[in-house]
């Protein structure tokens, strides 16, 4: 009896070894799983933050899009620009051979008035010859006219001495009747070179009536060299506009591109580049659209409202997104998407400004256009 006794409390022993065995093998499977339970849910919470993290980078890279949008309408714009200073350069050539056309005319216009003019020279040299011929006759008569007074002279003093016998006078009529008869032919030719005289000024009448209508044909094709002429300068200023405001949003556009860059570095920081230093970026007066905007080249801009708007939010684009890439590197999830969203929408505000900015600025060229016109 005592023996079974004794038997039965040495396997209740056992059981009761075996069952602390088992208690303490449960509360350390227990513990264990406590453990994976306790790491499953951290990893989840963390796993949160960061699928809340990476959903708002997300959100900021949507809004990154809209400023690439922005750019494709902007460089569609530049295209269509592009495309209307080729139209223009067109016309500009066809005027440019329009007016060589014309200033051909005006050429040969010239070299009609040029022989024109040396013939009437020639008729003038002619008159002139003529009328040297006049005065030889006019001399001619005059010495003539000298003889016939000295003959009648001569012939009263003879008539005077002989009385009613005249036999001396009859010597002297026959010598006056001798040079009225060349006095005779000097007048027939002295008539025969006037006729001559007037023939030479009719034909240089005729000759300047006909340089009067070059004249008038010139003055209207200088005209219209002129008219043309004025209108390639027209096309000119258009076309010198048209450029302007092309390079001056082109410039833009590419400090745009700039600051686009700089944003992908942020990103490319935030979503974990394997970079092991933070990478600094560049001042706002560093980058491209600074050196454009505080460069000589915007000088003149300055008195635009819209361009004094640009330097509060372009300034905020460098300083939160370099914000952000700190944030990241210390693990500050949370102040990482707020620097990136405070950049984003600065970003986005230069955006809209710029926008603003270039209809300003093409507002204020319009006028000086239509003056060109």
């Amino acid at each position: 009896m005592f023996f079974r006794w004794k038997r039965a409390a040495r396997d209740l022993q056992l059981k009761h070894d075996r069952l602390q065995q088992t208690c303490a093998e449960q509360a350390a499977r227990i513990a264990t799983l406590e453990a994976q339970a306790a790491a499953v849910n951290a990893a989840s919470i963390d796993g949160q933050r960061q699928l809340d993290y990476y959903r708002g980078v997300a959100g900021n890279l949507v809004r990154f899009s809209h400023s690439v949008e922005h750019l494709g309408d902007s460089f569609e714009y530049l295209t269509g620009q592009l495309s209307e200073n080729r139209t223009q350069a067109e016309q500009v050539a066809d005027a440019a051979l329009n007016n060589q056309q014309h200033f051909g005319e005006l050429q040969n216009k010239a070299v009609e008035m040029e022989n024109g003019l040396n013939q009437a020279s020639q008729q003038v040299d002619a008159l002139a010859a003529h009328s040297q011929q006049i005065n030889g006759i006019v001399d001619l008569i005059s010495g003539i006219a000298s003889q016939t007074n000295l003959l009648a002279l001569n012939a009263a003093i003879e008539a005077a001495r002989a009385g009613d016998a005249g036999r001396g006078f009859a010597v002297v009529a026959g010598e006056i009747r001798s040079l009225a008869e060349k006095t005779a032919l000097a007048t027939a030719d002295i008539v025969q070179e006037i006729t001559q005289v007037q023939a030479e000024i009719a034909s240089v009448h005729a000759y300047i009536q006909v340089q009067g209508g070059l004249a008038q044909g010139f003055s209207r094709t200088t005209e219209r060299a002129v008219a043309a002429m004025q209108h390639l300068h027209g096309l000119a200023g258009n076309m010198r506009h048209g450029i302007e405001r092309s390079s001056f949003r082109a410039g833009i556009e590419l400090a745009n591109l700039d600051e686009l860059s700089l944003k992908f570095v942020v990103y490319n920081q935030v979503l974990g580049s394997d970079s092991q230093q933070a990478p600094v970026l560049p001042s706002e007066r560093e980058c491209r659209f600074g050196r454009w905007y505080y460069g000589e080249t915007s000088r003149g801009m300055h008195r635009l409202e819209h361009f004094r708007q640009i330097e509060r939010p372009h300034t905020a684009v460098h300083h939160q997104g370099q914000q952000a890439i700190e944030a990241f590197r210390r693990q500050a999830l949370e102040d990482a998407l707020g620097h990136m969203s405070e950049m984003e929408e600065a970003n986005l505000e230069v955006m809209r400004i710029v926008a603003a900015l270039i209809g300003e600025q093409e507002k204020e060229a319009r006028p000086a256009i239509s003056q060109a016109c």
